[in-house]
């Protein structure tokens, strides 16, 4: 399966339909056995309202050449969704920015997978650093274009669609 080359062997919190932790798992074992988890979602705009949208490199294992949120991952063991969220950010664009937490959605993968995404939202004007082994690039977009690319058919990964749709009325 996907998730047998993506998953590294990390420690992550598994959690009830509440979102309280229950136990840990291994990545690997969590997604195998159909667990509930977390994963972070980080939402950055610049000063002129566009969001930087980040296109996954064509060597991951699991959605290559999808677009997805600015930086994204899933919740370590003992992790906020705050602290994952700038952990993730620095690992895939090379940014250190004050991030706020939004809360919480509730998302069903069509595979039956459950997580709940937390979002934050942050600012930068600057310049990315991306991790060549994760990130193609990283681009600034207006929602308006955002909204183009969905129209188009572009490759986005399913849990930013969904965010998109439920936080920007992106259809």
């Amino acid at each position: 399966m996907w998730y047998d080359s993506y998953m590294k062997d990390e420690l992550i919190d598994i959690v009830n339909e509440k979102d309280e932790v229950v136990g840990t798992s291994l990545k690997h074992d969590a997604h195998a056995q159909g667990k509930r988890l977390r994963i972070s979602h980080v939402f950055i705009f610049n000063s002129k309202g566009e969001l930087a949208l980040q296109l996954r490199s064509t060597t991951v294992s699991f959605k290559p050449g999808h677009w997805v949120t600015t930086g994204s991952g899933h919740i370590g063991a003992g992790e906020t969704y705050l602290d994952a969220g700038i952990r993730e950010l620095r690992e895939e664009a090379g940014i250190d920015v004050p991030l706020t937490f939004e809360g919480t959605e509730f998302y069903k993968a069509d595979n039956g997978a459950e997580e709940f995404l937390g979002i934050m939202r942050g600012t930068y004007d600057g310049n990315f650093i991306c991790d060549a082994d994760d990130v193609a690039e990283i681009r600034w977009c207006l929602m308006e274009e955002v909204q183009r690319m969905v129209t188009r058919g572009e490759p986005f990964h399913p849990e930013f669609l969904f965010l998109l749709r439920k936080r920007f009325g992106i259809s």
